[in-house]
């Protein structure tokens, strides 16, 4: 997986507007093909104006429009697309059909006790 892959979205020039924030998500990818995936998820958010993975922390920071989103929206969309957060887990359904690379020990034993 790359290092620091950026991903502009649709930059806005109001970086200083008091609705813009900024922040991160911990996540535990395996390979590039999931580090894709959350980018897509993410950026179909609306509101969300920049987001990179940086794979050496394990965090994506993103820049946001308080306005239009939060970083709880945002954590939900990606645990109900199938990968889980430090704050959720992954959707019941969703998870199943991940490939093996991208579930997670620590997240599966919190996973097998929801169900």
């Amino acid at each position: 997986m790359e290092t620091n892959n950026k991903f502009n979205i649709n930059q806005k020039n109001n970086e200083n507007s008091s609705s813009n924030a900024m922040g991160e998500i911990q996540l535990q990818l395996t390979c590039n093909a999931c580090s894709k995936h959350i980018i897509k998820i993410v950026s179909d958010n609306e509101g969300v104006t920049d987001l990179r993975w940086d794979s050496t922390s394990e965090k994506l920071k993103l820049s946001y429009d308080l306005q239009k989103t939060n970083l709880d929206k945002i954590e939900q969309s990606i645990a109900h697309a199938g990968h889980s957060t430090l704050n959720y887990p992954a959707k019941k359904g969703f998870y199943k059909e991940m490939p093996d690379c991208c579930k997670h020990d620590q997240f599966n034993e919190w996973y097998s006790k929801q169900q």
